[in-house]
């Protein structure tokens, strides 16, 4: 039994070994290519918000938490995005028509 353990701990070993050298990431070729400056909004955009936790959630004071609020201030935190946020109700269509801009008044450029 301890002689068929040997070559299985070998070869894990060597794999965990040949994985490490050569790396677990992707290689630079597969990655996308960087957004430019140029393609990012210089005005802070209108960011409408509505309370759906986890995803969104209203602190007492106002403030906002939650997954979806966390990942937007990372990305705009690397484009460079000025922003703010303003909550809407919680209907996914009131925040599909301001998208589409109906009545002329534009209140909102992302939704979350």
């Amino acid at each position: 039994m301890k002689r068929a353990l040997l070559p299985a701990i070998c070869f894990s070993f060597l794999c965990t070994l040949t994985l490490a050298l050569k790396g677990a990431g992707p290689s630079e070729e597969n990655l996308p290519t960087p957004l430019s400056n140029a393609a990012v909004s210089k005005r802070k955009l209108i960011v409408g918000v509505a309370a759906s936790p986890p995803f969104n959630i209203k602190n007492a004071d106002g403030s906002w938490k939650g997954i979806s609020i966390e990942f937007w201030r990372q990305i705009a935190k690397e484009l460079g995005i000025d922003f703010e946020f303003h909550e809407t109700n919680d209907y996914f269509e009131d925040r599909y028509r301001v998208l589409r801009n109906h009545g002329g008044s534009r209140r909102i450029d992302v939704a979350l």
